[in-house]
Order: structure tokens, then C-alpha cells, then sequence
């Protein structure tokens, strides 16, 4: 570890990716949240952690789901590797790293950016809460979002059952899952 710390992780970042399924408990109607962390380099891709979970709370929108999850994603996995990978640089003097939020829906980013949505003025007091949160987070120097292409989201295969087959191969790729 001694060696690989000190030569190569300068560039190695952290990448979350959060996605939901809107409304996928048929009984419930709640949301599902799905979670991908993963390191990666010029050289490195390694899964860290990935999950899914129910929501606790019914979101009205795609949007508002998406919110939960990637608040979710941020508190439990998150920022908790991002400290971690401070500290693991801060010892080996290299550069402070990124933690890269990958979301697939640009309302989504739009209501992080800003802190707010003028047309979502509904929201219940936990919603309204984790879009504060998020922006506060997100607008700090070392974590940055971006949007990734739907074909593209890792955490696709944490939220909802996958049939095609070609589909599942993508996806596992895309998770590091290798035989």
C-alpha cells in the first residue's frame, strides 16, 4: 500500500454516482435509491461501495427522487471516502482529491447548483432540507457534479431489475465486475 500511495493515487478520484426509480415499491409507491463509488485514475477503476435502498419517504416527482438519492449517496458514502481519501493524501503530501457526484437528470444538478426550485415549491420540509444540504455540499471546492448520459449511470443496476441481457454485461462492466 506504502508504495502504491505514494506513487500513483495523485490522480486517483472518487466518483458517486445516485439514481432512482420513481415510485418502484408497487405497494408503497416509494422510490428506490440507487448508489455507485468507485475509485478512479488514469490507471485505476475499482469499485468501493454500491447500494440500494427504499426511500423512506413518497417523492411526487423523478426529480424529487433523484434528490433523495443522491442526498443519500452523499451522506453515507460519499463524503465519508472523501475524508478518508484526504487524510490518505494529506499523509503522502500529493494533491487534494475530488469527489465527483455523477447525476443523470439536469433538473436535478440545476436545483443543487442553486439551492432552490421555483417550480417545486411543494416540497415537504425532508425534501426541502436535502436540496439545502446538497448545495451547501456540492458547492465546495473538492466535491463537483456533473451529468452523465442515462446509457451511462453505474448506479442504473441498484435501482430497478434489468432483463436484457447485453444490458446487464454493460453494466457490470461499468461496475468493475469482472470475471
Amino acid at each position: 500500500l506504502r508504495g502504491w500511495v505514494g506513487n500513483d493515487v495523485g490522480d486517483i478520484d472518487l466518483h458517486l454516482y445516485s439514481d432512482a426509480a420513481f415510485a418502484g415499491c408497487q405497494d408503497t409507491q416509494k422510490s428506490t435509491s440507487g448508489m455507485y463509488l468507485g475509485l478512479r485514475g488514469s490507471h485505476t477503476s475499482f469499485p468501493v461501495a454500491a447500494y440500494s435502498k427504499k426511500q423512506r419517504c413518497v417523492s411526487t416527482s423523478t426529480t424529487e427522487a433523484e434528490m433523495v438519492a443522491a442526498a443519500t449517496a452523499m451522506k453515507s458514502i460519499g463524503l465519508p471516502a472523501l475524508v478518508l481519501m484526504e487524510r490518505l493524501r494529506d499523509a503522502h503530501k500529493t494533491q487534494s482529491p475530488v469527489l465527483w457526484s455523477r447525476l443523470d437528470n439536469q433538473a436535478m444538478i440545476e436545483i443543487i447548483r442553486t439551492g432552490r426550485n421555483l417550480t417545486m415549491r411543494h416540497l415537504s420540509r425532508t425534501h426541502g432540507v436535502n436540496v439545502a444540504w446538497l448545495h451547501e455540499c456540492c458547492t465546495k471546492p473538492d466535491v463537483t457534479v456533473r451529468y452523465v448520459q442515462s446509457s451511462m449511470m453505474v448506479a442504473d443496476m441498484y435501482t430497478k431489475p434489468i432483463t436484457d441481457g447485453s444490458k446487464w454485461k454493460i453494466m457490470l462492466r461499468q461496475n468493475n465486475v469482472v470475471s
